[in-house]
């Protein structure tokens, strides 16, 4: 996980596949440890897929100056179809 945080931007997302669903709880953790979170969570017999994002920080005016947690939020929506 330290490598997502290193090179991930604000807004951007990474998905990560192939995580046994027995895993799943212990990757959720791990990403949350690192400053991450899950955006998407998806399950396919044993299998999950997650999406994750760095959080934007949100100015006083509510805009995030790039389209931060929209993009992140749109990317989910990408992987869902």
């Amino acid at each position: 996980m330290p490598a997502y945080a290193r090179v991930l931007r604000p807004g951007g997302t990474a998905v990560l596949t192939g995580i046994l669903h027995e895993r799943a709880a212990q990757v959720t953790r791990a990403v949350a440890a690192h400053g991450l979170q899950v955006v998407h969570d998806q399950r396919d017999g044993a299998w999950r897929l997650l999406a994750l994002a760095v959080p934007v920080a949100h100015d006083v005016e509510g805009t995030d100056g790039g389209g931060g947690s929209a993009s992140a939020e749109a990317a989910a929506r990408d992987v869902r179809t």
